[in-house]
């Protein structure tokens, strides 16, 4: 508690008088500590006091307390985003959601409605091994933020600073990807992020979130494409929106014909990538929910899939062989909830291309 007070106070002392901030902390009841305000030395001041009257207690209310803690900072008018702000809402826990709202896919879903209505992103700092992973990381996923596990005293204020310094760097806010495909194709997101709802149902949109100068992002999207004819033809157009439609023109084959053409060592180093993340992911899931085998099984596909293209680059046999490691503890069932909580964070963050601030 007292190292989770320090880092709390050491984000809002890096803030000056034109950032904003808002404190509140949570058990089984909600407390606003610090209203929404400008950072001046006084308020400073204050929340350095009333952070250090702050202890433990009892139970966990955490989707009531982020919901506060985003209406705290939330624009005035219902619906209303500022472009010159970046605006993040960060959630410290080291426990369960075992008061209010718990359903993990529910709570992502607030967070992504939240994000889509106000701007506010969410991120999630996960402490120790008794925080829920599988409602955390896809909280983050879906509030277009960053997830992180925190496995010492000392990883939670390098953390917050770490994700703060980022914020003070955004340079693309809120960037959303867009395809548009015709009726004969369906698209599968490989890549860990979240679609979102688009007016159009020929369109599918990822909310890829803040970028930083520099920073690259790889979206991988497989698409089934269903009853095309030799020789027929599909348009996919995809975008970042605000930006022009990019065009990529595909053409029906056979079998053979596809299974004969060369392929692009770029495009399946990050595909291959990205699946095996994604694999990593899933079969935590499998395994979390009580059904080791399904995990195995799965792992196994994944791996024969991987190795048909993975050679002769490295960086894909080793995560093949990462894999079957997985595998391997799987079989033997030794993941303890250490290795479970980085497994689903090194997934999520390796596919989302995010930084891991811990050890700076």
């Amino acid at each position: 508690m007292a190292t989770a007070k320090a880092a709390a106070w050491a984000v809002l002392e890096q803030l000056g008088i034109d950032d904003r901030a808002a404190l509140v902390v949570f058990d089984s009841e909600v407390e606003t500590i610090l209203p929404e305000g400008p950072m001046t030395d006084q308020r400073k001041a204050e929340a350095k006091a009333r952070l250090a009257e702050v202890e433990a207690r009892a139970s966990t209310a955490l989707y009531d307390g982020w919901l506060t803690g985003c209406h705290a900072i939330a624009p005035e008018t219902a619906g209303s985003t500022r472009n010159d702000t970046i605006t993040r809402c960060f959630l410290l826990t080291d426990g369960q959601a075992n008061v209010g709202l718990q359903d993990p896919e529910a709570i992502a879903a607030q967070a992504a409605e939240v994000r889509s209505v106000t701007g506010i992103g969410t991120s999630t700092f996960g402490i120790g091994e008794d925080y829920d992973e599988g409602l955390l990381a896809p909280m983050a996923v879906a509030g277009s933020g960053q997830f992180h596990h925190l496995r010492t005293e000392a990883e939670i204020a390098s953390t917050f600073s770490g994700e703060l310094g980022e914020l003070f760097n955004v340079t693309a806010r809120g960037v959303v990807v867009e395809l548009e495909l015709p009726a004969s194709v369906r698209p599968e997101l490989i890549s860990l992020y979240r679609a979102v709802p688009q007016e159009s149902s020929s369109t599918i949109g990822v909310e890829v979130g803040d970028l930083i100068a520099g920073e690259v992002r790889h979206l991988v999207f497989r698409l089934q494409f269903l009853g095309l004819k030799p020789g027929q033809k599909a348009t996919i157009r995809s975008r970042i929106v605000g930006q022009p439609w990019n065009e990529v023109q595909f053409t029906c084959a056979e079998h053979s014909e596809c299974d004969a053409e060369t392929r692009s060592h770029t495009v399946m180093h990050w595909v291959g990538l990205q699946h095996a993340q994604k694999a990593k992911k899933a079969a935590l899931d499998l395994f979390r929910d009580g059904d080791p085998a399904a995990a195995i099984k799965f792992l196994g596909k994944v791996v024969r899939r991987l190795q048909e293209y993975a050679s002769p680059d490295k960086e894909l046999m080793q995560a093949v062989e990462e894999l079957k490691t997985l595998q391997k503890t799987y079989e033997e069932n030794r993941m303890s909830v250490a290795e479970a909580k980085e497994q689903m964070y090194q997934s999520v963050s390796s596919s989302r291309m995010q930084r891991d601030h811990r050890n700076p």
